[in-house]
């Protein structure tokens, strides 16, 4: 008997462009999730570029009830392959050579956008998810996302901008933002006079905007506080993280456990979303919103994206139009026991159990 075939366990397999050995993302917390009751399959393909030496194949058990498919290396680079999929065809064929073993899935829960054939292969034999997480730009939309889409049972967007150019292409098509994993501490409510604590904690990649935390330097006397692995990363960026790093009030802590991560957060007057406007992050409700949700902080980010209700309560936006030292006083001056209370009442409510009993409810299948 197959996976898919044990007692009331589903078979789970979650097909993305992601690697299990990256940063933790949404698509790895709910691996994680659904593993503790259902068998979960996640496909893997090693990058040209991620380390050297023969790369890794076959099944590697992760937990009881996760297990990753290495499928090789991958042989071409992420932008030619976009045109070519020939990657996403040797993942295909390593999958059925595993398939007598496994069995066929009950669900493909699926990340990538290029994984029509993976759909095509479990046709009428599993219900197929499309979480769109990202904004892969007009060529990955037109020739790939719509057909995907169109063909898959379900379509999950993260962010409202991603379900408006989906929804049209699937009638199943709903807004479901990311979650979090509720914290280790319990979160607490303490207010000093004037902030003095505000801070990022997170991944620092290409698309935090250092000069609105330059900004915060130059226009305050409050300490910045970064934390959280640097990948993704230009030389030139880089650069400018390494530049802020040497300034006498950036504190960086590096890269964090979970529970010192909460720690950080809950010391912290403000928490920060500093991302640069673009149009894809117009299109990305970032994570980093709900832990900071849940440890009941106010948070103030750049204008990059258009909060939806209730979400946009607990974020105050800068548009650059006065002095950020001023703003930031201002916000925490604002921020009382009764925001607090609030806060946490959303965030129950969006814990990453919370999604996935949103998603069985919408699809009709115990998760």
């Amino acid at each position: 008997m197959g996976m898919g075939d044990v007692s009331n366990k589903k078979f789970v397999i979650i097909v993305t462009m992601s690697l299990w050995n990256e940063p933790h993302r949404g698509r790895h917390h709910y691996a994680s999730l659904l593993s503790e009751k259902h068998k979960v399959l996640w496909i893997n393909r090693q990058l040209l570029w991620e380390e050297k030496g023969p790369a890794k194949m076959g099944l590697e058990r992760v937990s009881e009830n996760l297990t990753v498919l290495h499928t090789g290396r991958s042989v071409l680079p992420t932008w030619l392959d976009r045109k070519l999929d020939l990657n996403n065809r040797l993942n295909l064929r390593t999958l059925r050579r595993h398939l007598p073993s496994l069995g066929d899935p009950d669900i493909l829960w699926i990340y990538d956008y290029k994984a029509l054939p993976f759909i095509r292969l479990f046709k009428g034999r599993a219900t197929a998810l499309y979480f769109s997480n990202d904004y892969f730009g007009k060529y990955a939309y037109n020739q790939y996302e719509c057909k995907l889409a169109a063909n898959v049972d379900y379509v999950f967007a993260t962010a409202p901008k991603l379900l408006e150019r989906l929804q049209n292409l699937n009638p199943n098509c709903m807004f479901l933002p990311h979650g979090f994993w509720p914290p280790i501490t319990p979160a607490s409510f303490e207010k000093k006079e004037r902030p003095s604590l505000v801070g990022y904690v997170g991944t620092l990649r290409n698309v935090i905007d250092t000069t609105f935390l330059w900004k915060i330097l130059s226009e305050s006397d409050m300490q910045l506080i970064l934390a959280g692995p640097i990948i993704e990363c230009s030389e030139d960026k880089q650069a400018e993280f390494s530049e802020l790093f040497q300034h006498e009030r950036v504190k960086y802590l590096g890269n964090l456990e979970r529970i010192e991560m909460e720690r950080v957060i809950s010391d912290l007057d403000i928490c920060l979303l500093p991302y640069i406007r673009s149009f894809k992050t117009q299109h990305n409700f970032v994570i980093k919103y709900f832990e900071y949700l849940a440890m009941g902080k106010p948070m103030v980010a750049t204008d990059y994206f258009d909060w939806p209700e209730p979400y946009d309560a607990f974020v105050s936006i800068d548009h650059g139009h006065q002095n950020l030292g001023q703003f930031l006083n201002a916000v925490y001056s604002e921020w009382d026991a009764d925001h607090f209370s609030y806060a946490l009442k959303l965030a129950q409510d969006c814990t990453w159990q919370q999604r996935v009993q949103q998603i069985s409810h919408t699809i009709g299948i115990a998760l």
